[in-house]
């Protein structure tokens, strides 16, 4: 269709739905204007590009416009509706493709696709409608011959059309892309561009940033934006190199880039262009207000936690390399403490018993919590495009963090697992713990220890905005847990560390295992095989349980041992059931804390004034 027809927003007697922006304004936290009053219309079914110098505002623009960050002032309306306003009933509307990937690269083109839908879609949508739309956006987007392989294998230019496949598969009507041609040789930045044309001819509005001017000639409209996120043009690509006078469009780029004390927005608001597209059109490109509609379902919590459960563990299978090495890691360590420590610590008549298992605890209990934490502590920042996408279309984040729970928490126990069977394989011990047989209990306290490690790494992971920030304060976690778990440090008797030991997983977890193991008893047993003259010397030392010994013969095995028997290390099912409880509590907290860090990214969230972005 002509473009003359598209401005008058009439297809077969029908008003096409425009986009419409009024005095969109952000500004940062030091008082600079990352977007400065921008207003326009677009009518339906038109291309827009908006290029600009880096740094000049263009994505601070595209977020303004689909919602996803709201301008701190101003409104955006699609068809007459408020999208800032009923962005959760037309999120559906609006699709959003990302620079960064939105699929996981595992996976096949069919089967991220595949997920996709089946978060996405309404529940009263069947499979096989879903299978089928799947099929038909391969097809519109030319992937038919690729739809088997792995995202990863993909060119620069079948993997964006990947990313816009997600988006068009609810079919919105209007579709944003923030640098949608960014690494892509000439030829293929082409296709994609052309992609776009004939996704806008198809009845869809579209709006996308680019550095690239190679293709301006297939949009509709062009838009300049100066730095300071200043509209310094609007209008036809054909007519933007007179307006500024220059031979060819990297001429403009340079003009606008060194030229920042020009008043690029006044000069274009003075001009008649500005009135003629941007005042006069204002109110009218959406055509007559659209009647309000009900939010859109999306799929239950427990569906899409069924979902993100499947696509994990198909991305976690779809590279077993990565997989071996994961699981290979405890075993490993598990090698290493049993090569370290001296064997028989479990054992209450061996001699030398209680350092040797105060040792192994120690060395399990902090590989696990390494283990738990560095499993988690990447796995939400490492693909937070993805899931920002997927919470603007309604994913629930208890579903999203459930899946990770689920997966990981199965992962967490398997590798505890490991580490018992081979870590401890030397020390003998009872057969019984506090609670159950010792070497399950072994199990059930090193997981939970690494659990809430675990949780540690995702609240970690969903502040950072980076993978390799959260890399960076790995060891911030963990130094301080091995030097809060210590029992030779005696932390309970230093101000602020004792404190900050009861939210240290690594010391619940030692606990617990000092439960399982009877490392009162042990303790006791050592100090009486170093001096058998002892029991001899008090009879306060001739106890037969230490966990049930008078306080004055604690005082005295503690003042003849140099370390305190603790009150937590009892063999007792109740003191047992109190480290985990406490370390449930804590994973709980933790969980908790992630998910309010999760929902502080919302899309639709409007920026506050002086916020930092």
């Amino acid at each position: 269709m002509p473009y003359a027809a598209r401005v008058q927003g009439v297809r077969g007697g029908e008003p096409e739905p425009g986009l419409e922006a009024v005095s969109l304004t952000v500004r940062d936290s030091r008082g600079g204007t990352r977007l400065d009053d921008v207003s326009f219309s677009l009518p339906g079914r038109s291309l827009l590009a908006a290029v600009g110098p880096s740094g000049s505002g263009k994505s601070t623009l595209l977020g303004a416009l689909s919602g996803m960050r709201p301008a701190q002032t101003g409104h955006v309306c699609f068809g007459g509706r408020d999208l800032y306003a009923e962005y959760r009933a037309m999120r559906h509307q609006v699709g959003y493709v990302l620079q960064e990937d939105v699929v996981h690269s595992q996976l096949t083109v069919r089967s991220a696709l595949d997920y996709a839908a089946d978060l996405r879609f309404d529940p009263g949508v069947a499979r096989v409608e879903r299978r089928r739309r799947v099929e038909e956006v391969i097809a519109e987007l030319g992937l038919t011959g690729s739809a088997h392989r792995r995202v990863r294998t993909l060119s620069g230019g079948q993997r964006r059309r990947v990313n816009i496949g997600v988006e068009l598969l609810t079919r919105p009507r209007l579709l944003f892309l923030d640098e949608p041609t960014s690494g892509l040789d000439p030829g293929m930045e082409r296709q994609v561009m052309h992609l776009l044309r004939d996704l806008a001819d198809g009845g869809r509005t579209v709006v996308l940033v680019t550095h690239s001017v190679l293709c301006l000639d297939v949009c509709d409209q062009v838009m300049f934006v100066a730095p300071g996120g200043r509209m310094a043009y609007v209008g036809p690509p054909a007519e933007a190199l007179p307006y500024f006078g220059c031979a060819d469009y990297a001429e403009v780029f340079s003009r606008l880039d060194e030229q920042r004390d020009v008043d690029w927005k006044g000069a274009f608001r003075a001009s008649p262009a500005y009135q003629r597209r941007v005042e006069q059109p204002v109110g009218v490109a959406g055509g007559p207000p659209a009647a309000p509609v009900p939010v859109p379902r999306t799929q239950g919590r427990l569906h899409q936690l069924r979902t993100l459960v499947r696509r994990y563990l198909a991305v976690l299978g779809s590279d077993r390399l990565n997989l071996a090495l994961l699981l290979l890691q405890a075993p490993v360590l598990g090698v290493i403490v049993a090569q370290a420590v001296a064997a028989g610590g479990f054992v209450q008549t061996s001699r030398d018993a209680y350092p040797a298992a105060s040792q192994a605890l120690l060395f399990l209990v902090v590989s696990a919590t390494y283990l738990g934490a560095g499993n988690a502590v990447r796995e939400i920042v490492k693909e937070l495009p993805i899931y920002l996408r997927e919470r603007a279309t309604g994913l629930s984040i208890v579903s999203y963090l459930g899946s990770k729970v689920l997966v990981l928490a199965v992962v967490t126990a398997i590798q505890a697992a490991l580490l018992v069977l081979v870590g401890a394989y030397r020390q003998g011990g009872p057969g019984q713990g506090a609670a159950l047989p010792l070497r399950p209990e072994l199990v059930i306290d090193l997981a939970a220890a690494g659990m809430v490690a675990m949780g540690a790494g995702l609240l970690i992971s969903a502040l950072v905005s980076r993978a390799d920030k959260a890399l960076t304060l790995l060891p911030l976690l963990l130094v301080p847990q091995l030097v809060l778990t210590v029992p030779g440090l005696k932390i309970e008797q230093k101000p602020v560390l004792n404190q900050l030991s009861f939210v240290a997983s690594a010391r619940w977890g030692y606990d617990a295992l000092g439960s399982s193991v009877h490392l009162n008893q042990l303790l006791y047993e050592n100090e009486a095989n170093l001096d058998p003259l002892l029991p001899a010397q008090d009879a306060l030392w001739e106890v037969d349980d230490i966990d049930h010994a008078t306080p004055a013969q604690w005082r005295d095995i503690a003042a003849a041992a140099g370390t305190e028997p603790e009150a937590r290390w009892r063999r007792e099912r109740g003191d047992w059931a109190g480290d985990l409880a406490a370390l449930a509590a804590i994973f709980l907290i933790e969980l908790a804390g992630t998910a309010w860090a999760l929902s502080r990214r919302d899309p639709g969230r409007r920026w506050l004034p002086g916020a930092r972005l």
